[in-house]
């Protein structure tokens, strides 16, 4: 499989486009553009210049783009130089047509707002499996759009650090992502209804979710273990207020294989429940150590 990379590249007089496999070189301008064939692309446009945003429209350009590029990572424009485009313009570039081939997307630390993500949301990502939308302030108003965009092979979710609350999930289960596997809540606000509506989600491929740090309190964990989850191995609760483990035993999930809780919900009695429901259960602990007794069980 041949690595290529699309960066930005100065020289005195312009600025160019360079398309690099292995030590081939093939610049990409605006009235030029000469491609060789490649399995896999991955397209940054940090450092790409105000002077370079007509080319951005040139058909040229986004012929290039939407056909080969597979990896999009936005990760490093939380804080654009001044000189550079906003953000705003690279969200215009993903919004536009079709991405048959994009795979991943990472956006993670950008400021998106509900008006950003519409925009962003204009786009067709039908290959997508992986989206980090992880610290970017994002709230149930911005995730509406991404919720109502087609992704039927979407796998991968990182939505950590965010302002999610129980209305944000309430969107994100209604979403037709059947494939997904992996969801990253942690640092949200989800509640009892939260995690309610968690548990009325369908997707039966889910293999790990983490909710570390969140609101959960005895109430919602008892919600939680109503979800139907058959495919779900790993489980992070952690950092919360009250996790209660005789609610959590409910759930039917056979395959759990690795749970995450603080100590302070760990007593000996608790471990015992655990190990009687999932004997092959790893727990995670996080905090203070563990009683001798309790700690024998683990």
């Amino acid at each position: 499989m041949v690595q290529c990379t699309v960066s930005c590249q100065e020289q005195p007089d312009r600025f160019f486009l360079v398309l690099s496999v292995h030590q081939a070189y093939t610049y990409v301008t605006a009235g030029f553009v000469e491609m060789p064939l490649f399995e896999v692309v991955q397209y940054r446009l940090q450092g790409l210049l105000k002077q370079e945003r007509g080319f951005l429209t040139t058909s040229e350009f986004r012929t290039m783009l939407h056909n080969a590029v597979t990896t999009i990572s936005l990760a490093q424009l939380a804080h654009p130089h001044p000189e550079h485009l906003a953000i705003a313009d690279h969200l215009t570039v993903l919004g536009s047509g079709s991405w048959p081939r994009l795979t991943s997307l990472n956006l993670s630390g950008l400021g998106l707002d509900s008006r950003s993500v519409a925009q962003l949301a204009k786009g067709a990502w039908p290959m997508l499996a992986e989206l980090n939308i992880s610290r970017t302030t994002l709230n149930a108003a911005a995730l509406w759009h991404i919720t109502q965009t087609p992704l039927p092979q979407l796998e991968r979710l990182d939505l950590s650090f965010n302002w999610l609350d129980d209305e944000a999930v309430l969107q994100l289960v209604a979403a037709d992502w059947p494939k997904l596997q992996w969801l990253n809540l942690r640092f949200n606000f989800l509640r009892a209804n939260g995690t309610h509506a968690l548990a009325l989600s369908r997707w039966p491929l889910l293999k790990h979710l983490n909710l570390r740090s969140n609101l959960i309190t005895h109430e919602a964990t008892w919600k939680l273990a109503h979800a139907n989850w058959p495919a779900l191995e790993e489980l992070d609760l952690s950092a919360n207020p009250a996790v209660d483990i005789p609610g959590l035993v409910q759930g039917h999930w056979l395959q759990l294989q690795s749970l995450t809780v603080d100590s302070s919900v760990l007593s000996q009695d608790a471990v015992a429940l655990l190990m009687r429901k999932w004997s092959r259960l790893h727990i995670k602990i996080k905090g203070k150590k563990l009683s001798t007794a309790a700690a024998a069980l683990v």
